[in-house]
């Protein structure tokens, strides 16, 4: 009798899911948004969160993952990571990067006096997923500016820069970007690559905080941010979890103190210590600068 229930219950179960249609697409002028990437969408919030859809679901055959832009957002669906929603105002995490990766120029609730989506921070990409790479490509990402020296993945579109830094000890931590000259070629050669590239950077080092973090607060002070605004935001830098502190401020300040002490202040720092040309300095401080 018990199991003549159970079949019943199936059944009826089988035949009013079989009733019940598939949630429909929704479609408009110009664009489609069905399936999985329809339902992160609507978990998200829908049109109230993110906006209509712009366009059509594009598809990766290499990363096995969908992707569609919104008025004010983006959705991604994969079957390895399932499925993100970004409004624009927000950066998407990367599942592989140890927490660390962010828009240089912050976030809407924080954002800095800079163009957002230009300028990406992050950890070592060796551990980022399928999933990640796919997200670097769909955010535009054409130059991935290795601080590190770094053996990156292979990722179509994306061409890789090598400028290895090295950082010193103690609360001087960061002097050495200020006062070796190696350091210095390094920096030159990341600020030329990001000021010339056709479409967004992506930067990093091993963790994420260090030698990024110097770059990072570089570019903010061309674009003109507050000294209080870029110690809040290289604060922000954790190893293994967004926002986790491990970092210290008297780092980044001994060496913008240095800087100054020697150069007085970013613009002679990068152009008679770092060697940018003026027509460099000018085309990167263009391309940041809100």
């Amino acid at each position: 009798m018990r199991r003549m229930l159970a079949w019943l219950c199936a059944a009826l179960l089988s035949l009013s899911l079989a009733a019940s249609p598939a949630a429909a697409d929704l479609t408009g002028d110009g664009y489609t948004m069905k399936g999985r990437i329809l339902a992160t969408y609507q978990a998200a919030g829908g049109e109230d969160a993110l906006g209509l859809p712009v366009g059509v679901e594009s598809h990766s055959v290499t990363y096995k993952a969908y992707y569609q832009r919104t008025e004010t957002g983006r959705v991604w669906w994969s079957r390895a990571d399932g499925g993100k929603a970004v409004p624009d105002a927000k950066t998407v995490r990367l599942k592989g990067a140890r927490g660390n990766f962010r828009d240089v120029a912050g976030e809407a609730a924080d954002g800095l006096t800079m163009q957002r989506g230009v300028i990406y921070r992050s950890a070592d990409l060796d551990t980022t997923s399928s999933m990640d790479r796919y997200i670097l490509q769909t955010l535009g990402v054409t130059v991935d500016v290795m601080l590190n020296g770094g053996s990156d993945p292979t990722i179509a579109g994306i061409s890789k820069v090598s400028a290895k830094m090295n950082a010193g000890s103690g609360d001087g931590r960061y002097e050495p970007f200020v006062t070796s000259s190696t350091n210095r070629a390094a920096i030159k050669e990341a600020l030329t690559a990001i000021a010339t590239a056709k479409g967004a950077v992506v930067i990093h080092c091993a963790a994420g905080k260090d030698r990024t973090g110097w770059v990072s607060a570089v570019l903010q002070m061309v674009a003109g941010v507050p000294l209080d605004q870029i110690r809040r935001e290289y604060l922000k830098s954790g190893w293994k979890t967004y926002g986790g502190q491990s970092v210290k401020q008297v780092w980044l300040d001994r060496a913008i103190t240095k800087m100054y002490d020697r150069y007085d202040g970013i613009e002679g720092y990068l152009l008679d210590g770092v060697g940018l040309s003026q027509s460099t300095y000018a085309k990167l401080a263009a391309k940041i600068a809100a």
